[in-house]
């Protein structure tokens, strides 16, 4: 028997995202695009099958506010978020191979 082995790492192509959110939304509000699309993050990997997926979690620092959905990218709001007190954040997204 031939098993297929992972060969390749996954990848961003885009490697800087810019997504807003209006103040105020309720938590599972999703961060839009400009062109007010919803924002997911797109990962690849080369290997074939259950090889070529990916996971996504933020990594740095840790945030309050934001989370990524694991299996799909999608980023979404954690809590309500005041202009007044938070007009700007960034943080680090990691890929990782899947193991579903």
């Amino acid at each position: 028997m031939v098993v297929d082995v992972n060969e390749h790492a996954p990848f961003f192509n885009q490697t800087v995202y810019y997504g807003y959110v209006q103040e105020n939304m309720p938590p599972g509000s999703a961060v839009l695009f400009e062109n007010e699309t919803p924002l997911i993050v797109k990962a690849f990997d080369h290997d074939n099958g259950p090889n070529g997926l990916v996971n996504y979690r933020i990594v740095s620092p840790i945030e309050p506010f934001f989370t990524v959905d694991f299996v799909s990218g999608a980023l979404r709001t954690k809590a309500s978020i005041d202009y007044e007190k938070v007009t700007y954040t960034h943080w680090f997204l990691m890929i990782s191979r899947s193991h579903r």
